[in-house]
């Protein structure tokens, strides 16, 4: 396992240097933010001392490789916007972002589950039909719409919880809902069919010749050998739900990474933008990497 750790990290590597290359070109071709950090009364000098200031006069690769240096220390920069460290202006907001992820996880989690085996065990019933569908409409659901949707009923007219902003768990059940329900979707479907393939199995058939119980079958065996695939896509849905959630936190005004990163391309504060990417994508790359120790934990059959 130390093995496999140790060569998953150096993996990290060229992953992250492309993901840098990519976040600065895409930086790089946003256009020029010297314009946006001064009056529209600046003269022709100031701007060019301004953009030598921050090596903005510099030929491309030159600017890439002083982007590089920099980022290997995690300095993205200051923000123009905010007057602080790029970096700090992103770790600020996480805290928030993580704790709405984590419940949009928990409540997906809460609710596919059951329904996806619930829908296993009783294929083809009207129920099944039910499920099934409702799981292709939640996920073809835009998120926008479904969050006004519960604003709309939940906040404006029948007053349960607030409408936006942060303060306590009432301002996150809304956002967890609506973020999380993709995702509940799609980890229901997941489980549907692993569940009707696993129950199909032979050893299966075994277990209920030898008078085991509903019960046993389906938690104790059949949910069992489903756990990897559920285990993927947890790992894969999480650092988005933490960090990509940029439409839910918007239409919520809930301040986290999200709408964060909906600002600062809006004003654009690159330093912003380039620190909250990078940070989402090494958020991505842990992820993969718990993902693969639990595989090993749940199957023994795994090895590195």
């Amino acid at each position: 396992m130390k093995r496999y750790l140790m060569r998953y990290a150096l993996q990290f590597i060229p992953v992250l240097l492309i993901i840098s290359l990519i976040v600065f070109v895409l930086v790089y071709m946003a256009g020029d933010p010297v314009a946006l950090m001064l009056p529209d009364s600046a003269t022709p000098a100031e701007i060019a001392t301004l953009r030598e200031s921050l090596g903005l006069n510099r030929p491309f690769l030159v600017q890439f490789w002083i982007f590089l240096t920099h980022i290997c220390s995690g300095d993205f920069g200051m923000s123009f916007r905010y007057h602080a460290d790029a970096m700090s202006v992103v770790l600020s907001r996480l805290p928030a972002s993580v704790e709405l992820g984590m419940l949009a996880m928990a409540f997906a989690l809460a609710v596919s589950i059951p329904l996806g085996i619930w829908s296993a065990i009783r294929r083809n019933s009207s129920l099944d039909v039910l499920i099934t569908g409702a799981s292709v409409a939640g996920k073809a659901m835009p998120t926008f719409w479904l969050g006004l949707m519960l604003i709309l009923i939940f906040a404006v007219k029948f007053r349960v919880f607030p409408v936006s902003g942060s303060g306590g768990l009432s301002h996150m059940i809304l956002p967890a809902i609506t973020l999380g329900g993709g995702a509940a979707a799609e980890i229901a479907r997941l489980v549907r069919s692993n569940m009707i393939e696993t129950l199909g199995q032979d050893y299966i058939r075994t277990a209920r010749s030898k008078g085991l119980g509903d019960f046993d079958i389906i938690f104790r065996h059949a949910f069992k050998n489903c756990l990897n695939p559920v285990i993927t896509m947890v790992t894969v849905q999480l650092p988005f739900l933490i960090g990509g959630s940029l439409i839910t936190e918007t239409v919520f005004a809930y301040p986290g990474v999200g709408q964060l990163l909906v600002q600062a391309v809006n004003a654009r504060d690159m330093s912003v933008v380039e620190a909250g990417v990078f940070l989402i994508a090494l958020i991505v790359i842990f992820m993969n990497m718990v993902g693969d120790v639990l595989y090993r934990l749940v199957d023994h059959r795994i090895k590195y």
